[in-house]
């Protein structure tokens, strides 16, 4: 997964879902700090594009969406505890 890829996935709400489980998934597996960074990053960039509001409207504006913004605000930064926690592992380890 490209870091490209990831901050695509963190720019909208309805993808962020995904966003979740790719970083997920890396910090289990992935042994490269720097993708690691690159997923923190987009975590950083997805709790940022967040709204404070708990309204998105699609690209075309035709309809609302409604997202559970605590919710998924407590996701990311648990994806984000844990890709920090895999980084600090890696390093320790060794790895690039």
């Amino acid at each position: 997964m490209t870091t490209e890829h990831l901050r695509s996935l963190a720019a909208d709400p309805q993808l962020m879902p995904y966003l979740l489980h790719e970083t997920r998934k890396m910090a289990a597996e992935s042994d490269s700090v720097t993708e690691l960074r690159g997923a923190l990053e987009a975590l950083q960039l997805a709790k940022s594009n967040l709204a404070p509001s708990v309204r998105y409207f699609t690209p075309g504006g035709e309809a609302e969406l409604l997202v559970d913004r605590t919710g998924l605000m407590a996701e990311l930064e648990e994806a984000e505890r844990m890709v920090t926690e895999a980084i600090a592992r890696r390093s320790k380890g060794g790895a690039s």
